[in-house]
């Protein structure tokens, strides 16, 4: 007699958490079956929609109301609201919404995601941040003017040049230049 799944039977059973093979990354469990369908259903469709409720009770940021610290994140969200092209447009607006009107009262999330950021600028200088592919996302999904990504972001740019940039800000550099940018063909 068959064993059966234990994916399936926790799905069956409507369990709450599904404990899966340690060794299996995280894209292998909510892309694979047979977990794909109820991920989508059960997990991200209400993450999204609670999203998109709880946004709305945020006020409407503007350039004039969330101050000096939110206005560069602003132009970014912006970019990235623009370019979507309609697909889970209310999410990322939600999104906009909830991360400048916290990192616009709240010092506590604000100094957080300050530090985040210079974390991930020192792991781009350490060639460990990879530039999106190459006309990535597709333009069926995004306006971005052409061309864009691979090596033409500034991720790639920016690896290209990071031992001179590392040597500019007294830091040293973990390895060759080129390393990262060569073996992905960025």
């Amino acid at each position: 007699m068959l064993k059966p799944d234990p994916v399936e039977q926790a799905m069956s059973d409507g369990a709450t958490t599904i404990d899966l093979a340690k060794d299996r990354s995280i894209a292998q469990t909510i892309l694979g079956q047979p977990l794909h369908q109820y991920f989508s259903k059960a997990v991200k469709e209400p993450f999204l929609r609670a999203v998109i409720f709880y946004s709305k009770k945020y006020p409407h940021p503007t350039r004039k109301n969330v101050g000096q610290w939110a206005i560069p994140f602003m132009d970014a969200l912006d970019k990235l609201v623009a370019f979507n092209r309609g697909t889970r447009e209310d999410f990322f607006i939600a999104v906009r919404r909830i991360v400048l009107g916290t990192i616009a009262h709240d010092g506590f999330y604000r100094e957080r995601i300050l530090a985040m950021f210079e974390w991930l600028i020192e792991s781009l200088l350490n060639g460990k941040i990879y530039p999106r592919g190459e006309g990535t996302p597709k333009s069926n999904h995004w306006t971005e003017p052409q061309p864009y990504g691979g090596k033409h972001s500034i991720i790639s740019k920016i690896l290209i040049h990071r031992n001179e940039i590392n040597k500019i800000l007294g830091r040293s550099s973990n390895g060759d230049t080129n390393t990262v940018y060569d073996n992905h063909g960025f």
